[in-house]
């Protein structure tokens, strides 16, 4: 993931739920990515894309 472009993140959870994250990516830190959507940052782990837990695709 690069610092400035744009990503759709999905976080997928139990039972089928999914969690639809829309934004850019502002900082990039040694462990998580600080993402700016459109009123608030939320920051998601590196382990977590590794592992699975969320998928990001370039929009």
């Amino acid at each position: 993931m690069k610092v400035g472009k744009k990503y759709e993140v999905i976080q997928a959870g139990r039972k089928g739920y999914k969690n639809r994250i829309v934004g850019t990516v502002i900082e990039e830190y040694p462990s998580l990515y600080s993402f700016q959507t459109k009123n608030y940052r939320t920051n998601i782990n590196k382990s977590d894309l590794a592992c699975g837990d969320y998928t990001a695709k370039p929009i």
